[in-house]
């Protein structure tokens, strides 16, 4: 399911392709296993929907999210 659709925001869209490589590097820590551990985590998926109501809400699906609205929602 897309989640996006139900928002129906397009500009939110890219915003969450945006998002992904920030959520990733959020969870390294530089240590081999517990970066596979968060990695994996990250990538199974159900880590999106906040991220994505924080963009939505700080730009109202109107603009571009900025950097700082990115790091706000990771």
């Amino acid at each position: 399911m897309n989640p996006l659709a139900a928002l129906d925001l397009p500009s939110v869209e890219a915003d969450l392709a945006r998002l992904e490589p920030l959520l990733s590097t959020s969870v390294e820590t530089g240590e081999q296993f517990l970066d596979e551990v968060t990695t994996h985590l990250i990538k199974a998926g159900g880590k999106r929907l906040r991220p994505l109501l924080g963009v939505a809400a700080a730009t109202a699906g109107e603009r571009e999210a900025t950097m700082e609205d990115l790091m706000g929602a990771v």
